[in-house]
Order: C-alpha cells, then structure tokens, then sequence
C-alpha cells in the first residue's frame, strides 16, 4: 500500500540571473511568484502539516540571493520544519566583488549560516559559456575566497563533460590555491532540463578511461557506467517500489491564487489518491530497464538513480502509456532516500 508521508511545496520566487546550458529546471525566463504569495502559502502549508501530523518541507527557485529579511523567513520556515537549514546553494545570484559578497555572507553568518555551495563546469571560459555569463567563475572564485575567510565550510560541484575533461584538474588546482573545501564533487551532466540538449558532449565509456586520477579521485568510478553497462546490471534487479512516498505541491503565477483560498486538507485529499493511483501504475526497475533501456549507448550516468530517471522519463514519454499530468511527475520516484511524487494544483 502506497502512503504519502511528506508533502514539499514549491515555487519560484527569485529571479534565475543565469542561463546555464544544463540547468535541470530549463526555462528559466518565466516570471515568477510574489514574494508575499508564496511565503503566504508556505505558512500556511507547513501550519497545516504541524497540526495534522503530516511532514511538509518547501522549496524555492531558482536562487537563494534572498535579502536579510527574507532569510529570517527562511530560517525561521526551516526550523518549523524540523530541520534548521544552515546551507546556501550559490547558483543564479547576481554578481557581487568580492568585498561585497564577504559583507553579504558575514550578514547571513550571524544568523547561522554555515555552509555555501557553488558549482563549476571547468575554467573559465567554458564555465563562462555554459553558464552564459562573462566572468562568472571568476565571480564565483571570489565568493568562495570570501567564504574561506569568513570560516564558512564550502562545498563544490563540478560538472565533466567531453569538452572540459581535460581542464577540470587546472580547474581543482586553481580551486585549492583559494581553500580546502569541505567536500568536492565532479559528475557527468543530469540528462534533465535544458541538459538534454547537451547529450553530444555527455561523457561515454571511452573518456572515463581519459579522466585523470586527480579528478577521478572526486568521482564514484564504481558508480560510472554507461546506459548499456547499467543495463547489464539490472535487468534482473529485484528492487520493488517502496511504499512510502512523498509529493510536491508546486505553484505558480497561474494558480497561486487558488492555493491561497482553498483548503489546505482539500488540496491534499483531493490529490493523494490519483497520486496513489499513478504511482502504482510504474513499472519496477528491472521492466523499466527491460522496455527503456538504450542498450546501445556508451553515454555515462553516475548511479542507477540517475539511469532509472532516464529511463523513466521515456516511460512518461512513450504515448502506448497514457501517461496523465500526475504520472508526468513522478520522476523523483527513483531517487535514494524516499521516492517522492510530485503533483500540481488544478488551474
């Protein structure tokens, strides 16, 4: 039996000041919320699942450049929902020098800032040009100088791809010329959002044997497979899908009206049992991999999360499913911790 046991609530809020060629959200030239809309919703959801027992959480995008009174907000939002957040994603904010962003940091550090995230894509040029912003890895090296001196812990995301294999190590050594991050990470691309145009450049099984020891070091070798190696491996998976699920309430210009005026327990029980409904209807992973699986495909995927969500997204796409906007959103279904299920509000 399917149980929904968190509801996350989402919305974009703050405006993206990239265009990044991967990013996993696509469009993002679409306007977004009123600030006071969605911190009206999201009161009033996580007010909600305080009183009726249910686990709510919420999102924004597409950045978290928020000012120091809406970073209260956010703190004190996170703190109602159990888990005090003390970590910034440092993607899509607008460009500050370095003096400005130290004093932009120190701010939030008193409240409790603890830890900054930032993602690269190489040396500068090519960072610059997949994010589509002149001197952006610059910007970011900067921020990241500043970070290292205020005492907060850093962490880093690089993506490798076929153009930028061969200057992630400069990139590495450029970075530990600044600090010792707390953790660094190199990954393939995501193969969602506007990452999907940019399968030419995806790594394959060839170029992992090209990747130097010093990057490698920050990836999972054992987790770098192409499609067709992941393929081999679990066809015969018997992993079933787990019965407790989470889902996303998201919201948007178009129908955050509507979410405001209506009932919080109609929203909620009106959606569970299509949700419930639709999630039963997948495929386990071993028939998503018999029907979907590339078999022919040298591209690389680090984890059969990852993998298993490609496949999934032909599931969705393949028009013999029928696949209605509740099953379109459950990509989240095959990712580690709890497979989570999103749904829309009706507009």
């Amino acid at each position: 039996m399917t149980n929904i046991k968190r509801i996350t609530v989402w919305g974009r809020v703050t405006k993206c000041a990239h265009r990044c060629r991967y990013c996993l959200q696509g469009d993002q030239s679409q306007p977004g919320l009123q600030w006071e809309d969605y911190t009206q919703t999201v009161e009033k959801y996580v007010k909600w699942g305080n009183q009726n027992g249910m686990a709510i959480g919420f999102e924004l995008a597409s950045n978290y450049d928020l000012t120091i009174d809406q970073y209260k907000w956010y703190l004190e939002m996170t703190r109602k929902c159990g888990k005090l957040s003390d970590s910034l994603l440092m993607g899509g904010m607008k460009m500050r020098n370095e003096a400005e962003m130290f004093d932009w940091l120190a701010q939030r550090k008193e409240l409790g800032l603890k830890k900054v995230i930032f993602s690269m894509s190489g040396t500068a040029q090519f960072h610059d040009a997949m994010n589509r912003r002149k001197g952006d890895l610059e910007y970011l090296l900067g921020a990241q100088r500043a970070a290292f001196a205020l005492g907060l812990n850093v962490e880093q995301r690089i993506f490798i791809t076929k153009e930028n294999i061969n200057s992630i190590e400069q990139l590495c050594d450029d970075l530990d010329a600044i600090g010792k991050p707390q953790r660094r990470s190199v990954y393939p691309l995501h193969f969602r959002g506007n990452a999907r145009e940019l399968e030419d450049i995806r790594i394959d099984e060839n170029d992992v044997k090209q990747i130097p020891a010093g990057v490698m070091r920050y990836m999972m070798p054992e987790e770098l497979l192409s499609e067709r190696q992941w393929a081999d491996r679990l066809a015969s998976c018997d992993e079933k899908n787990p019965d407790n699920i989470g889902m996303f309430v998201y919201f948007e210009p178009e129908n955050i009206k509507s979410i405001l005026s209506a009932d919080c327990s109609e929203v909620v029980e009106t959606r569970k049992e299509a949700v419930k409904a639709e999630y039963e209807k997948l495929p386990c992973l071993a028939e998503l991999c018999e029907r979907y699986a590339d078999r022919n495909s040298k591209k690389v995927h680090e984890g059969k999360n990852k993998v298993a969500g490609l496949w999934f997204e032909r599931y969705t796409e393949d028009p013999k499913n029928r696949i209605t906007p509740y099953a379109s959103e459950l990509l989240h279904a095959f990712y580690p911790t709890e497979r989570v299920s999103k749904f829309e509000q009706t507009r």
